[in-house]
């Protein structure tokens, strides 16, 4: 019996052991998605818990032009007449307003095809950040 005990406790502790290494390898391979996937990579970047502007992102709010892969769609005065930009991309479209030391991201939702093939999509996006837009003015 006692024999049985210990080979059982072998048992858990080994399971055990590999519970830890699947939770490792699942948070190793969670951050390479996170940091090495496609998508707003290098456009936004989090300081201080808040989502800014980067990279060419950041150069073409600046600018208040489109290029570099970025649309600026329009801009308005936000919360304490802070500049605001609606802009959209191929991986991330949003809003961001110029407070807090950088273009503070203050809506983001998904980017669009700004080539064009996918006009029903942009057009969803566009109205739904210029509604955003009229709500986050009013909030002066």
């Amino acid at each position: 019996m006692e024999r049985g005990l210990e080979a059982m406790m072998i048992d858990r502790s080994r399971t055990l052991r590999r519970a830890i290494r699947l939770l490792a390898l699942a948070a190793i391979a969670a951050l390479a998605i996170r940091y090495l996937a496609p998508g707003a990579q290098g456009v936004v970047e989090t300081r201080n818990g808040l989502s800014f502007a980067a990279g060419p992102l950041e150069q073409a709010l600046d600018s208040k032009s489109s290029q570099a892969g970025t649309r600026i769609l329009g801009d308005f005065a936000g919360p304490g007449k802070a500049p605001c930009r609606i802009f959209a991309r191929a991986d991330v479209s949003g809003i961001a307003c110029k407070e807090f030391g950088g273009w503070h991201l203050r809506m983001q939702r998904d980017g669009i095809d700004i080539a064009g093939n996918d006009g029903a999509g942009a057009n969803a996006i566009d109205t739904a950040l210029r509604e955003d837009a009229k709500e986050l003015a009013a909030t002066k």
